[in-house]
């Protein structure tokens, strides 16, 4: 073989070699970014909620954004998991799952408490029980009231004695002013007492002929503390 086809197989290969590592630095890079190994970014609006026993609850509310980098909103594709028990105090929690076309897989998880509620949140509640109930003069529930029946009967509800009438009740607690108010207090006024529940608003039972209704503090005069 002449020296001259050596050197020109040589140079072939050589071109060749070099030519193979120019591509495979070339292509190698390419190859990669298309491989999408990065998983969708679940966002809530919370980590962790607190919630009182009997409260409505809806995970989706808590979901704020899922975004991927490739397959961008993939908020409807979340599935939700797990299940809080609001009528049974404990701590729960949800989880949030997604995966993008790729297979990448993201999890995100909210803590749910729900605790008992408070006594004043329970006076509440048994008031508007009974929104709609006719008064009834000398009635003091279940069915029907007068006005201080049916604030004995709602403190009744979580386990608190008062007196009969409007004004022993007015007298059988702390008096308040009506500024200081808070929820769950009784509130009165000469011959009249209901239930104050917060952002200026009174259930009570008013009159012959009316229904047990929400009205507002004006003419009332006192609150009564009892918790």
């Amino acid at each position: 073989m002449s020296l001259n086809l050596v050197s020109s197989i040589k140079k072939i290969v050589l071109a060749f070699v070099v030519t193979m590592l120019i591509m495979i630095n070339f292509i190698t890079p390419i190859s990669a970014k298309s491989i999408d190994k990065k998983a969708p970014v679940i966002k809530l609006t919370h980590s962790t909620i607190t919630i009182t026993k009997g409260s409505k609850f809806s995970a989706k509310k808590y979901l704020k954004s899922v975004k991927d980098n490739r397959d961008g909103n993939l908020k409807s594709k979340v599935k939700i998991s797990g299940k809080v028990n609001i009528k049974k105090a404990g701590t729960y929690k949800v989880k949030y799952t997604v995966s993008d076309k790729a297979k990448n897989k993201a999890v995100k998880t909210l803590k749910v408490k729900v605790i008992e509620k408070s006594k004043a949140q329970r006076i509440v509640s048994a008031a508007k029980s009974k929104l709609g109930s006719p008064y009834r003069y000398g009635s003091n529930g279940p069915k029907s009231f007068d006005c201080s029946g049916f604030t004995q009967w709602v403190y009744k509800q979580v386990g608190k004695k008062l007196p009969r009438s409007s004004s022993s009740q007015k007298r059988g607690g702390k008096l308040i002013k009506l500024s200081k108010a808070k929820v769950g207090d009784v509130v009165w006024r000469s011959g009249h007492v209901g239930i104050y529940i917060g952002n200026g608003k009174v259930i009570h039972s008013p009159h012959s002929g009316d229904v047990v209704r929400y009205t507002t503090l004006k003419g009332f005069k006192y609150a009564v503390r009892y918790l």
